[in-house]
């Protein structure tokens, strides 16, 4: 610790707002409205008369999220108004800096401790007594307003980095996107057929309409989420048991070169089960099997990721509230051509060489993302240990 700096039980620096009643014509803040590890209101300040007990804050205030996995949502706001029961409007004290505040919140170190606090099995929340029990680092108010004023300036400079490389990842979407639409539009697209999906498939069959029991390990359950563009995503897949396989799987078992299409969340991506993989359907999808002498699986994948494909999938989408796509619309989906396998194939091999490229390109970016988080990290270790 430097010298000068002081180490202080934070319940000593700060108070929790207490104050509690009924408050009208007051935006309103929830878990909702603040942007995870930064200080970004992304509410809507539109006044909220509520009936039950919240909290009232002010632009003194810090607003801290204490329900996991919200620990690392903070803001400072610059306007009054009311939150909800699980937002804590945090008070700093004479000598404590508020934003010095706030980036001792968002710094890794204190999540984790925070966490640790967790208790409740369904909705984990943070012990906020013993929070105000950790030890805080108090350098003088002059060094904490030097400290933020550093750290307000590098994270500027990283949000526009960030802001940068983001743009750059949508550029590269588009282009594969673009590329890939390309790669269709320059092969001949064959006999016109005018033939319902149902028609050029062996087998169409929906998923089970209930939530499979799932475990640590076992067979991937596929969910809408893990339905990409082409591909199956299993990052966080959901697994099943071997018993719970054979029952999702009585009416069909899936098998390499099938397809998987997402009815909802979002209605329209599809994959292809790869060579050696195991799966079962999890809730809102249905496997296609594709004659496979009419169709190449990755050409129909393909074709079904099309914007017309897509637009007139996605035409006939019901719901009031989640938009999904009926399984007799996929049966009924019209295959406009079919070209002959030799061409497909030559399709696929040309859209998988724009997928490396695209995976590459997206390979760097992310990383680079993840480096601009890490040194938003690191600056804030810094900061807290008095080495900035």
């Amino acid at each position: 610790m430097k010298s000068g700096w002081q180490t202080k039980p934070l319940g000593e620096v700060c108070d929790i707002d207490k104050a509690q009643g009924i408050y009208r014509d007051l935006p309103y803040v929830g878990l909702e409205h603040i942007e995870s590890r930064t200080a970004r209101f992304i509410g809507s300040r539109r006044p909220q008369s509520v009936r039950s007990s919240t909290f009232r804050f002010s632009s003194e205030h810090l607003l801290y999220g204490r329900l996991r996995p919200y620990l690392n949502k903070v803001l400072a706001p610059d306007f009054e108004g009311h939150c909800s029961t699980e937002v804590f409007p945090i008070k700093p004290r004479n000598g404590l800096s508020r934003e010095y505040l706030l980036y001792w919140f968002l710094s890794d170190e204190t999540v984790d401790r925070v966490n640790a606090t967790c208790t409740g099995t369904r909705m984990p929340r943070a012990d906020m007594n013993d929070v105000l029990a950790f030890d805080f680092p108090l350098p003088p108010l002059p060094e904490q307003q030097r400290i933020v004023g550093i750290i307000d300036e590098a994270f500027a400079a990283i949000a526009t980095a960030r802001a940068n490389t983001e743009q750059n990842l949508r550029n590269a979407r588009e282009l594969l996107e673009a590329a890939t639409e390309s790669a269709f539009s320059t092969v001949a697209e064959g006999p016109a057929v005018a033939r319902p999906l149902a028609e050029l498939c062996d087998l169409i069959v929906d998923c089970e309409h209930r939530t499979a029991p799932t475990q640590d390990q076992g067979i991937p359950s596929i969910r809408t989420p893990n339905i990409g563009k082409g591909r199956l995503i299993l990052d966080g897949v959901n697994r099943v048991s071997d018993d719970t396989y054979k029952s999702w799987t009585r009416r069909v078992e899936p098998r390499a070169g099938d397809l998987i299409l997402a009815r909802e969340a979002p209605a329209g991506n599809v994959a292809v089960i790869p060579d050696g993989l195991r799966v079962c359907l999890g809730q809102r999808t249905v496997l296609l099997r594709p004659d496979r002498s009419v169709f190449e699986p990755a050409y129909l994948a393909q074709l079904l990721l099309q914007r017309d494909s897509q637009r007139r999938l996605l035409a006939s989408q019901r719901g009031a509230t989640v938009q999904h796509v009926n399984v007799q619309d996929i049966r009924a989906f019209m295959v406009l051509h079919v070209p002959s396998l030799a061409v497909q194939e030559g399709v696929v091999r040309r859209i998988g060489a724009l997928q490396e490229d695209g995976d590459a390109l997206e390979t760097c970016f992310r990383k680079k993302l993840s480096t601009l988080d890490a040194l938003k990290q690191s600056l804030l270790h810094q900061a807290f240990t008095g080495a900035l």
